[in-house]
């Protein structure tokens, strides 16, 4: 059994063969807490029906481990057409889901149901996301048929949270909702992304260095390998505003950027000694997630030292 989840006949079950078709009676098979009820007959044509009922979703750890999934999924899955060109109809519903990238970012589990059919070498997907603030819908198609093709459009709400795990090593906390409205083209080797992630009222915090962004509004043009920051405007918590426009690379490791940063009358207050407001023209290049260069020119305008 895979991943030491046992696999057992619910009740012995006997499967017939008449005129060349091999026909099955309701044979029902546990799976740790779960169950699948397979039906139907496989002859010149397919004729199954599979029910699904609580099936442990880690049963593909076997396959994919660096997933690692966990939950619960039900639904149904009715096959027909030839052993040759073989149709599926599908309604799934996962329940407790969670991979290890949703983990690793600090997400709970969520509830994603899918829909849709596969037929020569393509499959379809009309797919809803919930929880953790997410809600998110995923409709298009998967081609098999030369590699795996996309044509998939992604719609919805992420909360900037999901980003702080890979923030925290920066010192940085993300709060507020994005608005994501992309297309996902090319393959699955190199995916090409297109659209639009929008946010309004968002906010940061540097923790280390006692600094918070309020209201930022900005949206980003998402064009196949970088994603295009045209204005950002947000005010400090303590006084001042910021704008800032550029580029990032979202296809390098670490997201290399090239960005350019304005201060306006910012006012910086360490918490113990320092008050200052400041002018700037900075930019920031380098990899945003492994300590990427700020340079540029600061003028003070008013400062106390206590």
């Amino acid at each position: 059994a895979p991943r030491g989840i046992a696999l057992a006949l619910a009740a012995p079950t006997t499967i017939q063969i008449d005129d060349g078709t091999v026909v099955i009676p309701a044979t029902t098979i546990s799976a740790g807490s779960g169950q699948m009820t397979v039906s139907g007959d496989v002859g010149t044509r397919l004729n199954l029906r599979a029910d699904i009922t609580n099936l442990p979703a880690s049963l593909a750890n076997a396959l994919a481990p660096q997933v690692a999934p966990e939950g619960s999924i039900s639904g149904r899955i009715d096959v027909s057409g030839t052993t040759a060109a073989p149709v599926a109809d599908y309604r799934l519903d996962w329940q407790g889901a969670a991979i290890a990238q949703s983990r690793a970012a600090g997400l709970a589990p969520f509830g994603l149901t899918a829909n849709g059919r596969f037929e020569n070498q393509r499959l379809t997907l009309d797919s809803r996301l919930t929880g953790s603030g997410i809600g998110m819908t995923g409709t298009g198609a998967v081609s098999l048929a030369n590699g795996i093709g996309l044509d998939l459009r992604i719609q919805g709400d992420v909360p900037l949270s999901a980003a702080n795990s890979q923030l925290a090593a920066q010192g940085l906390v993300a709060e507020g909702t994005a608005r994501v409205n992309l297309t996902v083209g090319g393959n699955s080797a190199e995916p090409s992304i297109t659209g639009t992630i929008a946010t309004s009222g968002a906010r940061i915090v540097d923790v280390r260095r006692n600094l918070a962004i309020e209201q930022i509004v900005t949206t980003i043009n998402l064009t196949g390998n970088r994603a295009e920051i045209g204005n950002l405007t947000g005010n400090f918590a303590t006084g001042g505003r910021v704008t800032a426009s550029g580029l990032i690379d979202i296809r390098s490791p670490g997201l290399p950027a090239d960005l350019t940063i304005n201060l306006d009358k910012a006012v910086y207050v360490d918490g113990n000694t320092v008050t200052s407001t400041a002018d700037a023209r900075l930019t920031l290049k380098g990899p945003l997630l492994a300590g990427p260069t700020l340079a540029g020119t600061v003028n003070l305008s008013r400062t106390s030292i206590t």
